[in-house]
């Protein structure tokens, strides 16, 4: 029965992590009618920045973070103007085409650059432990919820899906920029 509830558990923390995922893919796919096969790929782009940031720059996990966002939203706009936009008004499966080609290219770079190997962040060291514990007031430890063990990390990864999810959806269905944004997607020329 421990099992059991430790897997448990384990899946809700994957699946709040492919929830978090799966929003840009189902509003660029819904709603703007994008078919970017390059977005499992973009998001792995993502974690090799903070990883070289953190580990190999040994920056802060603050530092990492908004390093890796800022780098991500550079390359996400000059992947958008480059291989997305120009093919949009000539036939939606050119972008199909493109990003996944963008997706082996991306695959390929990472790997050139970092190897096939499984790749772990080090939160246990002084640096990470010191901004964890002192800025955000979390402690890299690990909690025995009855017969369940979870980090705060893994706590915390759970609370984002919980607020993040509801929050879009809200947005989508229940707001006036939402309702734009699918009048948008229903029919571009009539919106404006």
């Amino acid at each position: 029965m421990d099992l059991i509830l430790q897997l448990l558990a384990n899946s809700m923390i994957t699946g709040s992590i492919y929830g978090l995922c799966t929003i840009g893919l189902s509003l660029s796919m819904g709603q703007l009618k994008i078919m970017n096969f390059a977005h499992g790929h973009q998001i792995m782009l993502g974690g090799y920045l903070f990883y070289f940031f953190f580990n190999m720059f040994h920056f802060g996990f603050a530092t990492s973070l908004f390093g890796a966002i800022a780098l991500g939203i550079i390359i996400g706009i000059l992947i958008f103007t480059v291989l997305i936009k120009p093919f949009l008004s000539i036939h939606p499966l050119l972008t199909l085409v493109s990003t996944l080609a963008l997706g082996s290219i991306l695959e390929s770079i990472v790997s050139i650059i970092f190897g096939v190997d499984v790749k772990s962040l080090n939160l246990s060291d002084n640096k990470a432990t010191i901004f964890l514990s002192e800025i955000q007031n979390i402690n890299l430890t690990s909690y025995n919820l009855g017969e369940i063990y979870l980090t705060n990390l893994q706590i915390l990864i759970i609370t984002i899906a919980l607020i993040i999810l509801p929050a879009t959806s809200y947005l989508m269905h229940s707001t006036s920029l939402g309702r734009k944004i699918r009048a948008l997607s229903i029919d571009a020329q009539s919106a404006q």
